[in-house]
């Protein structure tokens, strides 16, 4: 089978064969895999008569990623793997005349797509860091070149309680959550910007 690479990976001419042989092998309905000659997690599918070397999206590394069905100590019903802790707990409060709570937090990732205009897009929450850089790189290959500044992943600390909503609901539940007097979920630490390919 022929393999074809999507030319927005701007994958250089002397890491092509290493690609492909990185790719090798009996493929499901989309492999998702990584080369030490190209520094972003890619996914090969057969396309009609040829394998398509492509950017993972992010549900794609996610499931990849996923160990499967694990008990999570206090039952919560987590869409896959539960979150890692923080080993910090957080403060929030609902309403500014309600009581404040702190319980244990837990970490979640999110990419963003930056634009000139210095707007931008946010991704939905996962609970791993490479499925959060999965969906930044391909959403900014997916767009114009021009529309791009920056595509970068964001670390979060969010209370447990709030986390599998939060991974179900995505941005919609990420706006409610912020309207809490002291929101559950806040940035932990420093944004990493993803270098653009080429």
């Amino acid at each position: 089978m022929r393999t074809r690479f999507d030319p927005r990976l701007r994958v250089p001419d002397s890491a092509m064969f290493d690609v492909e042989l990185a790719a090798a092998g009996p493929l499901e309905r989309v492999t998702v895999f990584m080369t030490e000659r190209y520094n972003f997690l890619l996914a090969a599918e057969i396309v009609g008569e040829e394998i398509l070397i492509r950017a993972a999206t992010g549900d794609e590394v996610s499931e990849s990623l996923a160990s499967g069905a694990v008990e999570d100590e206090e039952n919560l019903d987590w869409p896959g793997d539960p979150a890692e802790s923080t080993g910090h707990r957080i403060e929030w409060q609902e309403a500014a005349n309600g009581e404040p709570a702190i319980e244990e937090a837990c970490r979640l990732w999110s990419g963003e797509i930056l634009f000139p205009s210095g707007r931008g897009v946010a991704g939905p929450f996962y609970v791993h860091e490479q499925a959060a850089r999965g969906w930044a790189f391909s959403e900014a290959l997916r767009l114009p070149g021009s529309e791009v500044f920056e595509a970068q992943v964001v670390p979060y600390a969010c209370a447990k309680s709030f986390a599998q909503a939060l991974l179900r609901g995505g941005n919609g539940e990420y706006r409610r959550l912020n309207r809490f007097w002291t929101p559950p979920i806040r940035p932990w630490g420093q944004p990493e910007v993803i270098p653009a390919p080429g």
